[in-house]
């Protein structure tokens, strides 16, 4: 019964496959060599075509980057953002150059030179490069094309330079005393800075041809800083009418004649007319005085009247050491005809023309070596950007003539100077520095001989340098109308390079931009440190000023920078230790370098 169920084939014999492919079919020998043998030509234009395309991209990218070269030549020489064969000729002489006819057996072809936009040169290059394989499947070359373009990023280049120019910079770099001019630090400055100047020079002259600028400030900086002219060009009024110096005043009087009280007195009787100074601490007062001419036990009684002011008067009395408030608007002007209001009389009474060297605005005496880098709201003198608007936030000229030695009680009647603090002062703690120049185009002759006119003497205050140094640069306060952010259209880049040969180092006894401290007490209230506290000031015044994006320099020149000079500069590229002259020199021209580089983009 299951068989029944099962398939079966007919009898008969199996039909054979019929023709080339049915054989083929049916007899698999050899079938491999024939498969291969169709695939050698796809396979050969394969290879062929990667053979000839890395040829070329080699090519192109030769190509390209004559290109590139050709274009930046060719806008390094434009001046005037004129087109001519000047341009022409040095992009042909760079691509040709880089790329010789011929190359990878390209076919002959001219570069173009192009101005397609102001400031902009564009260079093209058409060619070929003949093909090795593909040229069996019709293909006998490839197309290589290139075009560049090369733009001037003209950048406006503002320097200040913050020199020291203390009394150790008369030393030779091994922190010698030397009079050999040859060898002194302040020698080797003066040629570091020409130098310097000379690697800006043409840099210099292409801005000046596309109508940007390049200008150079100085800021020599000890005790104080010589920038009195520089506020004065600014305004006038920035600068105080007014100051309290210490000082004296002179005390004259007057006497009335002797008026006799009585005939027949006693002493008692008679010196009961005395009357002691009254008011004993002001001025205008009065004193009376008693005489008993004749002799015996009752006699007469002579009383005189003395009136004493500060005013000039007949006779001349004391002198009393006190802080004093005195008139110093004619004085600021530069003015050498203006009466001294403390002169001794029966001398001279003007002094000489203002120096340019100044006290500083009020400040703060809280600033210590903890203080951060929060500058307090009243510490005017950091504000790199107030511009005066009370007598708290002006300059005062320093007046050397009329300090006094503070000494107390009334002083001798000697019409001489012998307590002029000013002749007590070495020339360290009276120093002031050489004017100072606000940011301006120099030639050659005229930086030579001013640094010529440089004079190492005085302490190191590192916080007055770069005050004023941030102010030369800065885009704010007093100076602002002269240093916008663009100038014709283009930005400016803002720099200072601050040389300095030693840590700082003040004294209290100096009369340096913050008066005398052991008398004023500005900085320290009295509380010692001082050191410490202007170190501070210099830290948060590099904060401040690199905080406007000014990039800050630091050369340290025959001394190692402490720590607060390494912070000051704006990165650590930025600072460098300088062992010797030549060392100097290199390092302002590779400064230069590095600030006058050309920017162009491509």
């Amino acid at each position: 019964m299951l068989n029944r169920f099962r398939k079966t084939s007919r009898p008969g014999r199996e039909q054979a496959p019929r023709g080339l492919f049915g054989r083929l079919v049916k007899d698999q020998r050899g079938n491999t060599l024939a498969i291969v043998g169709a695939a050698m030509v796809p396979l050969a234009g394969m290879i062929g075509s990667g053979l000839d395309m890395s040829r070329a991209y080699m090519a192109k990218n030769r190509l390209q980057s004559a290109c590139d070269a050709a274009a930046l030549a060719g806008r390094r020489v434009m001046t005037n953002d004129t087109l001519n064969a000047t341009v022409t000729n040095e992009a042909t002489r760079f691509f040709n150059f880089n790329f010789p006819q011929g190359l990878y057996q390209t076919a002959a072809f001219t570069p173009s030179v192009t101005k397609p936009s102001t400031s902009t040169v564009r260079v093209t290059a058409n060619t070929t490069i003949p093909t090795t394989i593909m040229k069996l499947f019709g293909y006998t070359s490839l197309p290589l094309s290139v075009t560049c373009d090369a733009s001037l990023n003209f950048v406006n280049t503002d320097i200040v330079l913050v020199l020291d120019t203390t009394g150790s910079m008369m030393w030779d770099v091994n922190g010698n005393p030397t009079s050999v001019t040859a060898n002194q630090r302040i020698t080797a400055l003066r040629d570091a800075v020409l130098a310097f100047y000379d690697e800006l020079k043409p840099i210099q002259d292409q801005l000046e041809a596309n109508g940007l600028r390049l200008r150079i400030g100085i800021v020599p900086y000890s005790i104080t800083a010589n920038v009195g002219a520089a506020i004065r060009s600014a305004s006038p009024s920035y600068l105080a009418d007014s100051w309290t110096y210490p000082s004296r005043t002179a005390i004259y009087s007057t006497s009335s004649s002797p008026v006799r009280v009585g005939t027949n007195m006693t002493n008692a009787e008679c010196n009961a007319y005395v009357q002691a100074r009254t008011p004993a601490n002001s001025y205008p007062s009065t004193e009376k005085v008693v005489a008993r001419p004749g002799s015996g036990t009752r006699r007469p009684c002579d009383v005189t009247t003395i009136t004493y002011t500060e005013d000039t008067g007949a006779t001349f009395a004391w002198w009393i050491h006190e802080p004093k408030v005195l008139d110093t608007s004619l004085y600021k002007t530069g003015s050498s005809s203006v009466p001294l209001p403390t002169r001794v009389p029966g001398t001279t009474t003007t002094a000489t023309a203002w120096n340019g060297c100044i006290e500083e605005r009020d400040t703060v005496d809280t600033i210590t070596s903890s203080s951060g880098f929060t500058i307090p709201s009243g510490a005017y003198d950091l504000d790199i950007d107030l511009v005066p608007n009370s007598p708290e936030t002006k300059w005062r000229p320093q007046w050397l003539q009329v300090l006094y030695q503070p000494l107390s009680g009334p002083q001798s009647t000697s019409t001489s100077n012998s307590y002029a603090l000013s002749g007590l002062l070495d020339s360290n703690r009276k120093a002031c520095p050489t004017q100072a120049k606000r940011l301006q185009a120099w030639t050659r002759d005229d930086l030579d001989n001013y640094l010529d006119s440089l004079v190492a003497v005085g302490y190191t205050y590192h916080d007055v340098g770069m005050i004023w140094g941030s102010r030369f640069i800065s885009n704010g306060g007093i100076f602002a109308a002269d240093n916008p952010d663009t100038y014709n259209g283009m930005p400016v880049a803002r720099h200072i390079i601050y040389m300095t040969d030693g840590t700082l180092d003040t004294d209290p006894d100096a009369y340096s931009m913050y008066g005398i401290e052991s008398i004023d007490q500005r900085v320290t209230g009295g509380n010692g440190g001082q050191d410490s506290r202007h170190n501070q000031r210099f830290r948060m015044e590099c904060n401040a000023v690199k905080g406007k994006n000014v990039s800050v320099w630091v050369i340290a020149f025959a001394t190692s920078p402490s720590a607060a000079l390494t912070e000051c500069a704006s990165n650590s590229n930025q600072i460098s230790t300088i062992s010797n002259r030549d060392a100097l020199i290199a390092k302002f021209q590779e400064i230069g370098k590095n600030i006058g580089s050309l920017r162009l983009t491509q």
